[in-house]
C-alpha cells in the first residue's frame, strides 16, 4: 500500500507539471494554441490522402479511430493494480483486455479489447475477404471505410442465410462501386465453392455462428483444406465451451441441470465462472450454438489450425450483453504439408 501511495504522489507531481495551469494557465489562448498544434499535426497527412484519391470517410475514420485507448498514466495505472488486480490480463501483444474507467463515483473495469480493429487490422494485408453471417453486410462496409482507396484491390464476400440480408449487401455495394459480393450461406450445410482459390484469405464471423445450435464440422475441414495462407477469426459468445463440465451438459441437453444453475447463479456472480455460467445459459435458453470449439479444437489437435489470440468472454462496443459475451479466437490456418510454425 505504501508504494502505491508513493508512486501516486510521485505521478501527481508529473501531472501537475505538465498541466496548462502549471505551462502558465489554460486560458483561451491556451487552449486555441493547444488545438492549433494538435490540428495542425494532421492537415499535411490529409493533403496527402486526398492527393492520393482517398475518401472523405476513410480520412475521418481513421482520424477518429481510437487505437491508443491503452492508457499511459501512472495514477491509472497504479489505481488498476490494486482496485482492479482480476482484470490485468494481456494479450499475446502485451495490452490489457480492460482499462480503467469511473461510473458513479467508483472507478470500474471497463472492456479495452475492440474486435472489429483487430479485424480491420489484418484485413489490410488480405486479398480476399470473407465474412460469415453477414447479415445486411454492416461490418464489410464499416471495413471499407477503414480501407479506403485499398478496397479496390482487394475483394469482399458476405455470406448470408437470409434474402434480405444478401438484397441489402448487393444494393448498398452498388450504390458506393464496393467490390463487395454476396452469397447464400447456411452454417449447417456450409458451401465455399464461390471464394478464389488464391490470394491470402481472411474469414471471420462476428456473432452469427452463435445462432445455430450445431454447426457443420464441414465448415472447419473446408477452411483447413484452403492451399493459401489463411486467417481465421471467430468472435462469438461460445467462451464458455471450454468448460467441460458446461460443454457436456449443453450437449446432452441436461435440462435438469441448467435449471438448477437458473436458480443459483446469482449466488456465485463474484466466481470466476460466473461469467461463463451465464453464458451457458443463455446458449441454453435460447438454443444457440453449443459445437462451434470443439469443431475448431479437432483441427488444433491435429495441427491444422494455430490459435494466436484467444480472449474469453467479454463485452465490448458491439456487444454490450453481459449474459453473451464475446470470446475471439484468431487462427492460423497450416496450409496442407506446411510445417507448423
Amino acid at each position: 500500500m505504501e508504494d502505491w501511495i508513493a508512486l501516486a504522489i510521485r505521478s501527481s507531481k508529473e501531472m501537475a507539471a505538465a498541466s496548462p495551469v502549471e505551462r502558465g494557465g489554460a486560458d483561451a489562448e491556451f487552449v486555441k494554441r493547444s488545438y492549433e498544434e494538435h490540428w495542425g499535426r494532421r492537415i499535411e497527412g490529409i493533403r496527402k490522402k486526398i492527393a492520393a484519391g482517398e475518401t472523405v470517410a476513410h480520412i475521418l475514420a481513421n482520424i477518429r479511430s481510437q487505437p491508443h485507448l491503452v492508457q499511459a498514466n501512472r495514477v491509472a495505472e497504479a489505481i488498476t493494480k490494486n482496485l482492479l488486480a482480476d482484470f490485468n490480463e494481456t494479450t499475446s501483444a502485451g495490452k490489457p483486455t480492460s482499462r480503467l474507467g469511473a461510473c458513479g463515483s467508483r472507478f470500474v473495469a471497463q472492456p479495452n479489447f475492440d474486435p472489429m480493429s483487430a479485424i480491420y487490422q489484418h484485413a489490410l494485408s488480405a486479398d480476399v475477404i470473407v465474412e460469415l453471417g453477414a447479415g445486411p453486410g454492416w461490418n464489410l462496409f464499416n471495413l471499407s471505410t477503414y480501407l479506403g482507396k485499398a478496397i479496390q484491390r482487394k475483394r469482399l464476400f458476405g455470406l448470408e442465410f437470409s434474402d434480405a440480408g444478401l438484397e441489402i449487401i448487393k444494393i448498398l455495394a452498388e450504390h458506393e462501386n464496393l467490390p463487395i459480393e454476396a452469397h447464400f450461406f447456411d452454417y449447417r450445410n456450409p458451401d465455399l465453392s464461390m471464394l478464389p482459390e488464391t490470394g491470402r484469405l481472411l474469414i471471420f464471423s462476428h456473432h452469427s455462428l452463435e445462432q445455430v445450435e450445431e454447426i457443420s464440422p464441414l465448415l472447419h475441414q473446408k477452411i483447413a483444406t484452403r492451399p493459401e495462407p489463411t486467417k481465421l477469426i471467430h468472435c462469438e459468445p461460445i467462451g464458455w465451451q471450454r468448460f467441460p463440465e458446461l460443454y457436456k451438459a449443453r450437449v446432452r441437453q441436461n435440462d435438469d441441470l441448467f435449471k438448477a444453475m437458473v436458480v443459483r447463479r446469482f449466488d456465485d456472480l463474484h466466481a470466476p465462472h460466473a461469467v461463463a455460467m451465464c453464458a451457458a445459459i443463455n446458449s441454453w435458453r435460447a438454443k444457440y450454438n453449443r459445437n462451434a470449439m470443439d469443431c475448431v479444437n479437432k483441427h488444433v489437435n491435429a495441427k491444422r489450425f494455430v490459435v494466436r489470440e484467444a480472449i474469453y468472454d467479454f463485452t465490448h462496443v458491439y456487444n454490450s450483453n453481459p449474459v453473451n459475451p464475446s470470446t475471439y479466437l484468431e487462427i492460423d490456418v497450416i496450409s496442407p504439408g506446411a510445417a507448423v510454425p
